[in-house]
């Protein structure tokens, strides 16, 4: 059997290639084909992942001249009996990127051919896709790529994409929920990229974190990518506590204490949990991370941002140390165990190795992913102290975390479904005025493995906000089944962190939120 196989490779000259399940999208919003926008236009460029793709070292072609074979590498589409090579512009062992060849619209499939061997085919939708609008972190979100300077109102921004198609009219780019004069659309000779020339409206909110989306006029939203617009003391006065933190780098530390209550429809039956936890995370943050960490998704106050991508079992491993999920970067050694005393008692935030290392624990309450019944709820208004020895990264250190009130979700029960064409308005009371309250919105397709959300910041003086639909208009419909992952929830997240101190640490920032969420239908 193994000199077979050995035969079988030198014959065919290699291993044979393979695509990554959900691994073929848009180059630039990389959304994935079980998401309304995740069909691929014909002239768009796109990518394939997987695995021996092409060659060690990287082929590229000339930008204005992509070849139909580079580094031994061919990509074949087939549609109703008939097949057409796509042109490549770059190959490596394990990506692909090249522009679709013009085939009708619906399904086709997808096979990289290389030194003799064939891949499986992979299931694709051909047309009806949103334009992608390139990143400078290359994953679909964070800053527009190319574009490095604070944007004043009035003036000119340029966006690069992919997948507006041939002929294009109609096309719409809003920028903080603001529609956009759109003054030019440029196509970069056969590399499937497009270069949109924009006027940023003056009525745009002043942010370093001002969301922009692109709707072409079949109704299809593109991906979120953020740029900076600039008043006259420039864009941050505004801007949430931990985000010049995050886009300076270095080792930050960040403990949340999270009171948790989700109401649970799935599989008909439902189900509350009330559940009190602790994460810590100590990581060090890459210069200007602000493009690529979760929480540079915080936008300007009033506008909302997408996020979209393969649902995959790290998702699930990210809600066991939320607070690393947060910040991003590399994961620092801060001892042992961290403990936390309160009116309630004194509890350890256990190290846990889920992932990268951080600090986590159930404090009270019924578990979301347990079956204990629970036990009595931990957190209360209040002061609570958390203390740690340290290790062998940062230090020993105490941090005062203040809990106040509780906010209250007053129309959770109202939004059994919800209509991603319509939009949805949430309704709060009790938040602190100066808070900021996060409305989150998110689905996970498990059949397809494909998940978007849409995270929106509002006053929480207001009381209540409005998601327009085309923050949801990426996110799978219908419900998940078998775990809480259709939801719509609100985050209460204190104006100001209590700030604590330790060696190996430019800053430390600790705070107590209440997350209310509800499982939901998206229709």
């Amino acid at each position: 059997m193994c000199a077979l196989l050995v035969a079988g490779l030198v014959w065919g000259g290699g291993p044979r290639p393979a695509i990554r399940r959900g691994g073929v999208f848009n180059a630039a919003s990389r959304m994935p084909e079980g998401l309304a926008a995740g069909a691929i236009e014909p002239g768009a460029q796109f990518v394939i992942r997987g695995r021996a793709l092409g060659p060690e070292s990287a082929a590229t072609a000339p930008e204005e001249r992509p070849e139909p074979e580079l580094g031994g590498t061919a990509v074949e589409i087939t549609q109703g009996g008939r097949t057409r090579r796509a042109a490549l512009a770059r190959v490596e062992r394990e990506r692909v990127v090249a522009v679709m060849p013009e085939v009708a619209p619906g399904e086709a499939s997808v096979v990289v051919r290389r030194e003799g061997q064939a891949s499986a085919p992979e299931k694709i939708r051909v047309d009806g896709g949103a334009f992608g609008i390139f990143a400078a972190g290359g994953k679909g979100w964070g800053a527009a790529d190319g574009v490095t300077e604070p944007a004043l109102r009035g003036g000119v921004v340029v966006l690069r994409g992919t997948g507006l198609g041939t002929g294009e009219t109609g096309l719409r780019v809003l920028v903080g929920g603001v529609a956009a004069r759109v003054e030019r659309v440029e196509t970069v000779c056969c590399s499937g990229v497009e270069r949109i020339r924009l006027r940023v409206p003056r009525k745009a909110p002043v942010s370093c974190q001002v969301p922009v989306q692109a709707m072409r006029a079949n109704g299809a939203v593109s991906n979120t990518v953020t740029i900076a617009v600039a008043g006259r003391g420039g864009c941050g006065a505004k801007e949430p506590w931990l985000a010049g933190a995050a886009k300076e780098g270095g080792p930050v530390g960040l403990a949340l204490l999270v009171r948790l209550r989700l109401e649970s429809a799935a599989g008909r039956k439902k189900t509350e949990y009330d559940e009190d936890s602790a994460s810590v995370a100590f990581r060090r943050l890459a210069a200007r991370t602000g493009k690529e960490a979760p929480f540079s998704l915080l936008p300007a106050e009033g506008t909302c941002v997408t996020v979209a991508g393969p649902f995959t079992a790290a998702t699930l491993l990210a809600l066991r140390s939320f607070s690393g999920a947060v910040l991003g970067g590399t994961a620092l050694d801060a001892g042992p165990g961290i403990g936390l005393e309160g009116d309630a008692g004194r509890v350890e935030v256990e190290r846990t190795h889920l992932g990268e290392p951080g600090y986590s624990t159930v404090l009270g309450g019924r578990p979301l992913f347990g079956r204990d019944t629970g036990k009595p709820l931990f957190l209360r208004p209040g002061m609570y102290r958390m203390t740690a020895v340290g290790g062998s990264e940062v230090g020993a250190f105490e941090a005062r975390i203040p809990a106040g009130p509780e906010m209250v979700w007053e129309n959770r029960e109202e939004l059994d479904r919800v209509d991603r064409k319509a939009g949805v308005r949430v309704r709060w009371r009790g938040a602190g005025k100066k808070d900021m309250v996060l409305v989150a919105a998110g689905s996970a397709d498990i059949a397809s493995g494909a998940a978007g959300a849409c995270i929106c910041r509002a006053r929480a003086g207001a009381g209540s906000f409005f998601v327009p639909a085309y923050a949801l208009s990426n996110i799978p419909g219908g419900m998940a089944v078998g775990l809480p992952l259709s939801v719509l929830g609100l985050f209460d997240v204190p104006a100001k962190p209590a700030i604590f101190a330790a060696r190996g640490l430019d800053g430390g920032y600790g705070v107590t939120i209440t997350l209310s969420a509800r499982t939901v239908e998206f229709q």
